[in-house]
């Protein structure tokens, strides 16, 4: 890529040596790029990677779809929340983890054994983020509070952070849905 010129919503040129970037005024609607939203292209071009979008407000979208939603489960006479078959999944899920780290931890002789027991596992860690997690940080899980709670909780447990998760999904992936 060295020299090759790639159009950007915002643009630097590179300064005297030694010398701070020269600032090329944006385009229309876009805003200038700060010196950490930044990574180098080439000698000349510095090229920003983080520009947040322009969302238009109040167009209605939003509203029209969470209507079609709702109205969805009302015409067919689906919970909003988990039922019968999400506690089903939950418990199958529930019981390969439990399986597997049993075996991995009390039966597994072999390499090879050792192998598939944490293979298996790795799936069930996958299986319980995933799925009860995620439905669980979403509070979808259940009607009753508690019980989203706890499955939100299920991620620390593996290892992760739940609060962290909400802020990161909930606020960064939901908001700018397919926006890189």
């Amino acid at each position: 890529m060295g020299g090759e010129r790639i159009t950007c919503r915002a643009e630097r040129q590179a300064g005297p040596p030694g010398g701070p970037p020269r600032r090329r005024p944006a385009g229309p609607g876009q805003r200038q790029a700060a010196a950490e939203d930044t990574f180098l292209l080439s000698d000349k071009y510095l090229v920003a990677t983080h520009i947040v979008p322009h969302i238009p407000g109040r167009v209605g979208f939003h509203a029209t779809v969470k209507r079609r939603v709702h109205q969805y489960f009302v015409d067919n006479r689906l919970p909003t929340t988990g039922d019968w078959r999400l506690f089903l999944k939950t418990d199958m899920i529930l019981l390969w983890f439990v399986l597997f780290y049993m075996l991995y931890v009390f039966c597994a002789t072999s390499l090879p054994m050792s192998l598939l027991a944490v293979m298996a596992l790795a799936q069930g860690f996958i299986l319980i983020g995933f799925n009860m997690m995620h439905d669980g940080g979403h509070r979808s899980f259940s009607r009753q509070k508690a019980v989203n709670g706890i499955m939100g909780f299920t991620l620390d447990l593996i290892g992760g952070s739940h609060v962290l998760w909400r802020q990161k999904h909930n606020l960064l992936h939901h908001t700018y849905t397919n926006y890189l």
